[in-house]
């Protein structure tokens, strides 16, 4: 038997709260237990481990908050069992430095009993660095063109 409905409704329940703002709706999918995994400069506010009720809020209500969102879009869903991939781009600016940075992501999530237990973001890491103000690294850009 499979779990793909229970799977793509918490997705698509987690989604349709943070396209309105709703990040109490959005905290409250979580299993207590779950752990939101970003990869990245350790200076991105939003890069890290966070596996506590507490961690989580910081990184919905606080790390999250320091970068303004100028469009977001979701543009597919793969669900197998438990596990879904969720498809999309962004394009935000950080308030600190005025600097954007967009691309395509992808987000692993694991759902168990209803409830998330696993948000693993894939995203452009190197644009993130840089619209917090971290030096391009020789030859680098944030759109991964090679020189």
């Amino acid at each position: 038997m499979s779990d793909d409905t229970g799977t793509r409704a918490v997705a698509e329940r987690v989604f349709a709260a943070r396209a309105r703002g709703d990040e109490e709706a959005v905290l409250a999918s979580f299993a207590d237990d779950a752990v939101i995994r970003v990869e990245g400069a350790d200076y991105v506010p939003f890069v890290g481990t966070f596996d506590t009720p507490e961690r989580r809020r910081f990184f919905f209500m606080d790390a999250l908050g320091q970068a303004t969102n100028v469009s977001r879009a979701v543009r597919g869903m793969i669900v197998e069992g438990k596990d879904a991939i969720v498809l999309g781009s962004f394009d935000f600016v950080v308030d600190a430095t005025g600097r954007h940075y967009k691309g395509d992501w992808a987000l692993h999530l694991h759902v168990e009993d209803g409830k998330l237990t696993l948000w693993q973001m894939y995203e452009n890491t190197l644009s993130i660095a840089l619209a917090f103000d971290a030096p391009a690294p020789a030859g680098a850009t944030a759109g991964g063109d090679r020189p």
